[in-house]
């Protein structure tokens, strides 16, 4: 008759300890992989919504507004960018959906409240929305070309900024990312 062996209790202590160094050092490591994927994503998401409104409104040949909405059917304010985003073609160009305008793109909420994006221009006013016009310029509601900076921003549990990432916007319209600290400005607390 054959003895079955198995595990001596100390070598399941053994690997049980092990196993617990790498849960310990693994974890927290993961979690900040996953912050930081959050933040390209936002900002994968805004140059998408950037290039879409501009492109929209060079092929339909008028204005199209891209504006901060929480319920997806109105422009809002006081919002962050984060809690998401229309577009819309803005025939009249007074930057409210309505009448002949036809909603293009809805953008949700993008669902972490550790995740920040702040819009400022180049006189560092908040953006809050912005209007390309059939050419493809970015204009504020006064008619002046608008290029901007969009930081986005993700902070750990204590509130201090793990990641960040910036949207560049040129007068011309074009947009690009960096990751140069010099241009992103995060706001304290999220």
């Amino acid at each position: 008759m054959k003895s079955v062996r198995g595990f001596t209790l100390i070598e399941l202590i053994i690997v049980m300890v092990i196993v617990g160094i790498l849960l310990t050092i693994g974890v927290p490591t993961l979690e900040s992989t996953l912050k930081r994927n959050r933040v390209v994503s936002a900002t994968n998401e805004l140059v998408s919504a950037l290039n879409v409104a501009r492109s929209e409104a060079i092929k339909l040949g008028q204005k199209v507004t891209l504006c901060k909405s929480t319920d997806g059917s109105s422009c809002n304010t006081t919002s962050g960018w984060e809690d998401g985003w229309i577009i819309f073609s803005d025939a009249n160009g007074n930057r409210a959906l309505g009448g002949s305008d036809s909603l293009l793109r809805v953008m949700n909420s993008l669902g972490d409240d550790k995740l920040v994006i702040t819009g400022k221009d180049e006189n560092d006013v908040a953006i809050n929305d912005l209007t390309y016009t059939s050419r493809g310029l970015p204009k504020k509601a006064n008619g002046e070309l608008r290029s901007g900076i969009f930081s986005v921003c993700i902070y750990d549990k204590g509130n201090n900024v793990i990641e960040s990432r910036a949207v560049v916007l040129s007068p011309a319209g074009r947009v690009r990312t960096t990751d140069s600290s010099t241009i992103i400005s995060c706001p304290a607390t999220p």
